[in-house]
């Protein structure tokens, strides 16, 4: 979807003082249950970015989907989460 990956970075930002989208951030390969069913589609479509997101270490990682977080966990080696979590950590703070 056009805008989303700007939608996704305007949240992020509102709620951490550095946001590092991947450059190679793109679909994580799960395609529903595909992923689950074979493995193999989702190393070779996250093979870019995790190596990437590799390179450096944050303070979190967030993804858009449930799925798409399954997938970068495994790619990754981090846990990622809902960026909603992170809104909801960030507004729990505050509140």
């Amino acid at each position: 979807m056009p805008g989303l990956e700007a939608q996704f970075s305007k949240i992020a930002a509102a709620f951490a003082v550095d946001v590092n989208q991947p450059v190679f951030a793109g679909c994580c390969g799960m395609a529903g249950d595909r992923g689950f069913l074979h493995p193999e589609l989702t190393r070779s479509a996250t093979k870019p970015e995790a190596h990437e997101v590799r390179e450096h270490s944050y303070d979190g990682y967030y993804s858009s989907s449930k799925t798409c977080e399954i997938a970068l966990s495994e790619a990754v080696g981090q846990n990622y989460h809902s960026i909603l979590m992170l809104v909801d950590e960030c507004t729990a703070e505050r509140g």
